[in-house]
């Protein structure tokens, strides 16, 4: 069962609440405005974006091609306003995180329709996958929110029987370097390292948040995307960051099925303040 650990108005004085984000516990931010105007903030960049109260059930409605420019230009507008990462700093500060030492590696709004003609390498369904997989950096916090009341259909589903039992996976052989290139070229290469193995069925936990909640959870757990056949667009908020401190102190999750002698991708990771890239020497 996934262990949710949640947060509601009451803002933690410390980040001792990581300790059990990294023991495989989820938490759950909700009742913070910081949270409540990030989401505000998000909807108002779709409603801009498909000219719509209800851009979530807007798919039926569009066309391909303008359904998919929009989602890259709300995603590209999110990760740029400078109202996101004023907001996700004062969201992390209210959660004991002090972003003076913090590392994103972008802020993203991520669209996921339901119907197969609006899917593309950014919007698709994400197959279930350990970040660290491919980050190999084991202190990663990830960041996960939705804009808009879901269903289960287009949740994130979580395996937490895999916690610390190990999953066939292809991290050894994906390469960053070798989907940039197979990209470059017109190729079809993973976006991202997957597992290989067939999940058992029943083993997929759905997350259901609410808008206006957030949930931070370890890098290491085994998730992925549920397929939406909602009939409605799935519009998120996420993004990843690392505290070098947490190595340092040995907060760290398990790696109990990722390569144990690839180089951290500490390159993928700026600073929350001042947007210097996280040093292979701080972690």
């Amino acid at each position: 069962m996934i262990n949710l650990v949640e947060y509601s108005g009451t803002e933690p004085a410390t980040d001792d609440w990581c300790e059990a984000v990294f023991d495989g516990d989820i938490v759950v931010f909700s009742g913070f405005p910081a949270v409540d105007a990030l989401i505000d903030h998000g909807r108002r960049l779709c409603c801009d974006a498909y000219d719509s109260d209800s851009p979530n059930r807007l798919e039926g409605l569009s066309d391909k091609e303008g359904f998919l420019t929009a989602a890259d230009q709300l995603d590209v507008a999110f990760n740029k306003a400078p109202e996101t990462i004023s907001l996700f700093n004062t969201f992390f500060r209210a959660t004991g995180l002090s972003p003076e030492d913090l590392y994103y590696d972008r802020w993203r709004l991520r669209t996921n329709p339901s119907h197969k003609i609006f899917l593309s390498d950014k919007t698709r369904h994400v197959p279930p996958h350990r970040d660290n997989w491919g980050s190999h950096i084991h202190c990663q916090l990830n960041w996960w929110g939705p804009l808009f009341e879901i269903e289960p259909q287009q949740a994130l589903l979580f395996y937490p029987d895999y916690w610390n039992a190990p999953i066939a996976n292809d991290s050894e052989v994906w390469s960053l370097d070798a989907l940039k290139e197979h990209r470059s070229q017109g190729k079809d290469y993973p976006t991202l390292p997957t597992v290989t193995a067939p999940l058992p069925v029943g083993s997929a936990q759905p997350l259901m948040l609410k808008p206006g909640q957030i949930a931070c959870f370890s890098g290491a757990h085994l998730h992925g995307s549920a397929t939406n056949r909602s009939g409605r667009c799935r519009f998120n908020i996420e993004t990843r960051t690392v505290c070098p401190g947490d190595i340092a102190r040995e907060r760290l999750a398990p790696n109990v099925d990722g390569p144990h002698d690839k180089p951290p991708a500490n390159h993928w990771f700026r600073h929350c303040l001042n947007g210097d890239k996280l040093s292979s020497r701080q972690i």
